[in-house]
């Protein structure tokens, strides 16, 4: 199996930054030649101190997506197709979902992931088993999309979850309160309209990501973590923009144009 999109834009961005700090260090070691110790010394301490600054920033930064994601807007990861996968695809899904994962949190709003599976989800077991999964800000459910906690309230308001399907005669516009789904299949060919037939059965409401900006990648088929890094860039947009161009955005970020000739 090649490597996917996904992996190709990760290399890529290693490859950018590791050029970028070896020109780095390249033209310190040329500026270093001209300063006298004391120069050196004051250099070292200044590049500490921005060092320290910038990693504190970081930290705080990251406190408040945290706590942003921990009560943000959910959207759901649906990992209750175990049984139409093999072993491999659902070893690919479960590494889908930590990018997904990690997507997520890279927003200046995070949105809150929730994964569900049905009891002893095999997908949901293997993310669950990420190193350093005790430390994420997600949830977590063995059951149905529609399951009540103890006190017979929903999980999730059905009235307000909607299921991203390609096979939605809708076309999804804005999220507002909404709670997107996102369902884990890894070769959706094999199983064709199966998410829109659960969503029906379940009486959720299915919409599409828009078809006509999709054709102008070259994508047929999106993988779990790329419908939830779009959905989530949108989110992040905020109100900037028309509906639509926010989506163009959000998929544009996220997807490679189609090849010319």
């Amino acid at each position: 199996m090649g490597i996917t999109w996904d992996e190709k834009r990760q290399r890529s961005k290693e490859k950018h930054t590791a050029i970028v700090k070896k020109r780095k260090e390249e033209r310190l070691a040329l500026l270093k030649q001209t300063m006298t110790d004391e120069e050196r010394e004051q250099h070292r301490l200044d590049v500490a101190a921005q060092r320290h600054e910038r990693i504190e920033k970081e930290k705080a930064e990251k406190a408040e997506r945290r706590e942003m994601a921990r009560t943000g807007i959910p959207i759901i990861v649906d990992l209750g197709f175990d049984d139409l996968m093999k072993d491999g695809a659902r070893k690919s899904l479960a590494s889908q979902c930590r990018m997904a994962y990690g997507a997520v949190m890279k927003m200046s709003k995070p949105m809150h992931l929730s994964f569900v599976g049905a009891p002893g989800s095999d997908t949901l077991t293997r993310v669950r088993e990420t190193p350093g999964n005790d430390q994420w800000v997600a949830t977590f459910h063995e059951g149905s999309l529609t399951d009540t906690d103890e006190n017979g309230k929903q999980l999730w308001a059905k009235e307000r979850l909607v299921y991203l399907s390609a096979d939605a005669e809708e076309t999804v516009g804005e999220i507002g309160n909404d709670i997107l789904i996102v369902g884990g299949l890894v070769d959706k060919n094999q199983a064709k309209g199966v998410c829109h037939r659960k969503a029906r059965e379940l009486g959720i409401r299915t919409v599409a990501l828009p078809d006509k900006l999709l054709r102008q990648y070259q994508f047929k088929i999106l993988t779990t973590n790329q419908v939830v890094e779009i959905v989530a860039k949108f989110r992040d947009a905020g109100d900037t923009g028309s509906t639509e161009q926010r989506w163009s955005d959000a998929i544009g970020a996220v997807l490679p144009r189609r090849r010319s000739g």
